[in-house]
């Protein structure tokens, strides 16, 4: 029976009576035939069947499935039977490619003596620290057009007629290009630049790209900034403690890496090279760096450690008394033997400050007083009697926030000795209170989120709203310490 004869044997609406104006009989009239259709074919159709007996006498279509053995065995089988030169060119190949991702992935990094995410010898076998390279070679983001001069920077004349080669002309450009934004302004002027290029025990250098018209387009700087690495206290063979020596490195801290705005990328990869590798010639004595990069880290390489910076408004603050005998007391010029021995503790390797911290970071002691007595770092310490409970290390962050026409103040490191963490958060809320006497200007509080920080950081959070979090990384350049990045808790950093 075919389907023309099946539609004429169900009943339905007759199309001569339809209206076809109306959309509701067509729909009346496709439902009703589509029902009957059904109803008919399930009553006069009839499917083949599968007879019982055959089901379950034949045996099954389907092959059965291999055993894990089999499984083992075959692919064996079928890698025994390639010839050993096809895995020799496939490895060759493989290598090949890593080595050509590598190189279009990171071409400025992979050339650079750091720590790379896939050094896995560096980052998961080596156990001791160590330099990277012995000796600086050029690379092809080395400059040879002399565009780029590097220059000691006590030897840079303060004051000529010749305004191409002032500190003050080095300090317009990085006043208006250190900071990628219209809303913050950097203040730095020629007395706070020379200050933190001054008081080392080792030169500072500054490097600066120029065009052919003589007009800048970059500036870096390097200043001395020490290591020190606390190794911890092993039991000898005879049951005693052993203070293992104090590991010392002296490195070169990047600093005021400014590029002009909207310029062409490569010149702050050229800059920077070629920086390293001035430096490097010119005072051999010191072969590691250090630099900071502040937002998104840079791709392909590990940092030594990172932290977040916190900034807050600065408002009305309720400080409550310190607990009887205990006093607040400002480190200035008078009293700068304070500082020594703040200085002391942390560069010796004493039981203390290995409880505190694994390593610090810390500039030459003539250079953190010659800050305090410049008004550019404050350092308060919460003392009772002789005995020192906490200290706390204050700078002008050189920021001028346009909008609120202030100021920023940083907190940039702390030292609580001391187990009561109210008393601790007293000591810095005094602090805090007798620099805005003095300085009313500073309306941002900016916290680093390292060492001791974390304590008050938490604690000022409760009843303070974050405007702004900032993600920082610190690296090492030319020097590798196994299993970074470190915590930032362990790390005591004055930078």
């Amino acid at each position: 029976m075919n389907l023309h004869t099946i539609l004429r044997t169900i009943h339905s609406i007759h199309l001569d009576q339809l209206d076809l104006t109306d959309p509701t009989q067509w729909i009346q009239w496709i439902a009703s035939l589509s029902s009957k259709t059904i109803r008919y074919l399930y009553h006069n159709i009839t499917l083949p069947r599968v007879s019982p007996e055959y089901q379950d006498n034949s045996p099954s279509i389907l092959p059965e499935l291999p055993n894990r053995q089999d499984i083992v065995v075959g692919i064996w089988e079928i890698l025994a039977s390639v010839h050993p030169n096809y895995y020799a060119i496939a490895l060759l190949f493989v290598c090949v490619g890593i080595f050509v991702y590598i190189k279009i992935r990171y071409p400025f990094w992979n050339t650079q003596p750091v720590v790379h995410i896939y050094d896995w010898y560096r980052r998961w076998i080596q156990t001791t620290p160590g330099i990277i390279q012995k000796y600086p070679f050029k690379t092809r983001f080395y400059d040879t057009t002399k565009q780029i001069q590097t220059i000691d920077f006590s030897r840079i004349p303060k004051h000529t007629h010749d305004e191409t080669h002032t500190v003050k002309q080095i300090c317009e450009f990085i006043q208006s290009n250190y900071i990628p934004t219209d809303r913050l302004l950097s203040t730095i002027t020629e007395k706070v630049l020379s200050l933190y290029l001054s008081g080392h025990n080792a030169p500072s250098y500054l490097s600066i790209h120029r065009e052919l018209d003589n007009t800048i387009t970059g500036v870096c700087a390097s200043r001395l900034l020490n290591l020190y690495m606390y190794e911890p206290e092993t039991i000898t063979a005879g049951g005693s403690l052993e203070t293992p020596p104090l590991t010392h490195i002296e490195t070169y801290y990047l600093d005021y890496m400014t590029v002009r705005r909207e310029t062409e990328t490569r010149i702050g990869e050229r800059l920077f090279q070629t920086h390293e590798y001035n430096i490097r010639i010119a005072n051999p004595t010191i072969a590691v760096s250090m630099f900071q990069k502040d937002g998104e880290p840079c791709e392909g390489v590990v940092p030594f450690f990172q932290y977040n910076t916190s900034t807050f408004y600065m408002r009305n603050i309720q400080v409550d008394a310190l607990p009887p005998h205990f006093i607040i007391s400002r480190v200035a010029k008078e009293n700068v033997d304070m500082l020594h021995d703040i200085y002391h503790i942390l560069t010796t390797p004493e039981t203390t400050a290995k409880k505190m911290w694994s390593m610090c970071l810390l500039p030459d002691i003539g250079h953190l007083r010659e800050l305090l007595v410049n008004r550019q770092l404050y350092l308060f310490c919460l003392k009772k009697g002789g005995h020192l409970y906490g200290a706390y290390f204050f700078k002008d962050m050189n920021i001028h926030y346009e909008h609120i026409d202030g100021k920023t103040l940083g907190l940039v490191a702390s030292i609580q000795n001391t187990d009561s963490l109210p008393l601790f958060m007293s000591g810095f809320m005094m602090s805090l209170r007798e620099i805005l006497k003095e300085t009313a200007q500073y309306k941002m509080l900016m916290i680093r989120d390292t060492g001791h920080n974390q304590f008050i950081l938490g604690k000022w959070r409760e009843f303070h709203h974050t405007i702004l979090d900032t993600p920082n990384s610190i690296y090492l350049y030319n020097y590798v310490v196994p299993k970074m990045p470190l915590s930032s808790r362990d790390i005591f950093t004055l930078v």
